[in-house]
């Protein structure tokens, strides 16, 4: 939801906000999003490496559940109407907005994903939890591996790597990433962790964070690592997040291969929604 984020995310001049207001005129919602055109068609749509859209609702406290339902509506049509019209709309609520109503009556339809996340980073209980495989792996990882801080450049090759492997191509170049992250390192929100063994550099993570969440936002790995340098740097990771006492997201996939590798931190699955809608060409051509 920061400016900063948005203007490092999205092209020049591509975003923008809508804004529901009270009597007074104090903000209720925010509705940050990008938006671009193609083909001749007008889309709305995330900025890359942004998992959800900045979607906020400043509920009042102790409102009946009811009464907290009608505020929501209310302010989440007020601020879908502002909206401006596109032919393509593909967003990710955040987790936390279960009900998407007012997008329903609207014509808007929706895919459940998931992530799996850690609402609390108790590192003992985590560990705890983890099987008697998945400790001995991370402690071999911890003799075979030393975790660095990383590099910009390996954590986009490494991530090219990954990508190709699926036959598919990194959104974003290597001075959009150095730009992100310099911004970031900045102001203290993020860092790269990178494995090594005795050749180079086999794994590398990249986390963000907020005032309450740091997020597996990237990585990437050498095919010669079985994952296990990987696994080193989320539990490395997780570690940091109980520190600066933060949730912590996966940030999950959908990927089979990806779900089941996050699946063996334990961490609890949380349904997301992704909302779309495709209007006039774009609905026959079903343009994604």
């Amino acid at each position: 939801m920061q400016p900063f984020w948005l203007d490092m995310t999205c092209d020049p001049g591509s975003w923008d906000a809508v804004f529901s207001r009270r009597e007074d005129g104090s903000i209720q919602g925010a509705w940050a999003f990008r938006f671009g055109t193609k083909t001749g068609m007008r889309w709305i749509r995330l900025p890359i490496l942004t998992p959800f859209t900045a979607l906020w609702i400043d509920t009042p406290e102790a409102l009946s559940p009811q009464k907290e339902m009608i505020f929501r509506h209310e302010v989440l049509a007020d601020l879908e109407r502002q909206l401006p019209s596109a032919q393509v709309f593909e967003i990710k609520l955040p987790w936390t907005m279960q009900d998407w109503l007012p997008l329903y009556w609207k014509g808007y339809r929706e895919e459940t994903r998931y992530t799996f996340r850690f609402p609390h980073a108790e590192v003992n209980a985590i560990y705890d939890g983890f099987s008697k495989s998945f400790q001995r792996n991370l402690r071999a990882a911890e003799r075979e591996y030393t975790i660095e801080e990383g590099k910009v450049s390996d954590l986009y090759a490494l991530m090219e790597r990954v990508v190709e492997l699926r036959d598919s191509h990194v959104a974003f170049s290597l001075s959009t990433l150095e730009k992100i992250v310099s911004v970031l390192q900045s102001k203290q929100q993020c860092k790269i962790y990178a494995a090594r063994n005795t050749e180079n550099v086999q794994a590398i993570v990249f986390t963000v964070w907020d005032e309450q969440t740091s997020y597996y936002l990237i990585g990437g790995r050498r095919r010669t690592d079985s994952r296990h340098g990987t696994n080193l740097l989320l539990w490395q990771a997780i570690q940091d997040a109980a520190q600066r006492g933060h949730a912590f997201d996966f940030e999950g996939s959908m990927i089979e291969g990806v779900n089941k590798f996050f699946q063996k931190f334990g961490a609890i699955l949380t349904p997301y929604y992704y909302i779309y809608r495709y209007r006039g060409l774009a609905k026959v051509k079903n343009m994604v």
